[in-house]
């Protein structure tokens, strides 16, 4: 599946391969390639947990008040409807089965 990507997020995302690139030589023959964009530091796929312990540390340390990852997820759809991103798209880059899942994403909802 391909993402349309916002050009502001290509450098983060390159920064994160150098970082990776370096936890896989590090790793070296420990490491077990998953072609993961966000692996532990041996290439293995994260618990399925510790997306949400780093989602809290994150919003702690960004001040900002708690919320659910699953609202970020409507949060950025949302966001991504506002400047123009087909639903289409935002239906797919969220994983949504369907363009009502989204609706709430829409102007005016």
């Amino acid at each position: 599946m391909t993402l349309q990507c916002p050009p502001e997020l290509l450098p983060i995302l390159r920064e994160n391969k150098k970082l990776q690139d370096a936890e896989r030589a590090q790793a070296d023959n420990l490491w077990e390639d998953h072609d993961l964009l966000f692996p532990t530091r041996r290439g293995r796929p994260m618990e399925r947990s510790e997306d949400y312990k780093m989602w809290k540390a994150l919003l702690k340390q960004a001040g900002v008040r708690e919320a659910r990852l699953h609202d970020a997820r409507h949060t950025a759809g949302t966001l991504l409807v506002e400047q123009g991103v087909h639903i289409r798209i935002v239906q797919e880059s969220s994983g949504a089965t369907s363009p009502d899942t989204m609706a709430d994403c829409l102007p005016g909802a």
